[in-house]
């Protein structure tokens, strides 16, 4: 095993999706993030499974790891709203964090 694939092995992805999702759009990054040895969870506002759409119709479905059911989520670096009626607080998030008040 080389270098790289050890300091992939210690990375972690999200991909973000719910109900409807392209399946390519899902399936492909996740394939690929996962053969590199990368830990991926699939975040979702809803719990449960959620089903990709293919071609016009419903297709694969696929397990949620992390349910996002809060305003506003931070990780890291990563602040995200689950919808626009979210929008106050995840501004007033994103300048407190700019300002460095949060």
């Amino acid at each position: 095993m080389n270098i790289m694939m050890n300091d992939l092995n210690s990375k972690r992805a999200a991909i973000v999706a719910t109900n409807g999702f392209e399946e390519s759009e899902l399936f492909e990054p996740l394939k690929a993030l996962k053969e590199e040895g990368i830990q991926v969870e699939v975040i979702s506002t809803e719990k449960g499974e959620i089903t990709a759409w293919n071609h016009g119709n419903w297709s694969e479905k696929i397990a949620v790891d992390r349910t996002l059911d809060e305003a506003v989520v931070e990780d890291g670096n990563l602040i995200t709203s689950r919808n626009p009626g979210d929008l106050e607080a995840f501004n007033d998030k994103i300048i407190q964090r700019l300002k460095g008040t949060d």
